[in-house]
């Protein structure tokens, strides 16, 4: 086998290790009452609910996947994410801005904490984090305001751009 070859075999793999389908079903599971989350094992309660919760790019995908894993156990869940088009079955999506955030980004917070919030101690919840939460979820403290957010943000993105010309 020659070297193109074998770095493309090598790359094929590991962007297949990585993707929402993958991840989920290696480290997700439920086993008897019990859910098993990254080779952890957690006791569910009769009376509580599994929930999906996350943010970033991947999030739709990630919780769709996580959703077909925990088919029968999901009790619902959120998601905010730049997507679109995006929706789920048991999951509510928000869409929100990326990458410079907005008024949206602070809303998808204000559901979010809401959402969490709600969840008894009888609940489990999973938060799938992606690249982009930084944007798409945001709620600035005082005196840090959205503007200065989106300052620093356009600032970076601008000295990002620079250094990879």
């Amino acid at each position: 086998m020659n070297c193109r070859k074998t770095l493309t075999k090598i790359f094929q793999q590991a962007l297949s290790s990585v993707q929402p389908r993958t991840l989920m079903r290696k480290t997700i599971r439920v086993e008897g009452g019990e859910l098993w989350v990254g080779g952890r094992r957690y006791l569910l309660h009769e009376d509580g609910g599994i929930y999906v919760f996350g943010s970033g790019k991947a999030s739709v995908g990630m919780a769709r996947e996580a959703g077909r894993v925990l088919r029968g156990y999901l009790a619902g869940g959120f998601v905010v994410s730049n997507d679109r088009n995006a929706s789920l079955e048991d999951v509510d999506v928000f869409k929100s801005s990326h990458p410079v955030p907005t008024e949206k980004s602070i809303r998808a917070a204000e559901i979010m904490t809401h959402k969490l919030s709600g969840l008894s101690e009888k609940d489990f919840f999973i938060y799938l984090l992606s690249g982009g939460s930084s944007a798409l979820l945001e709620k600035p403290v005082p005196p840090i305001q959205l503007t200065d957010m989106q300052k620093v943000t356009e600032m970076l993105r601008c000295r990002s751009a620079r250094s990879m010309s």
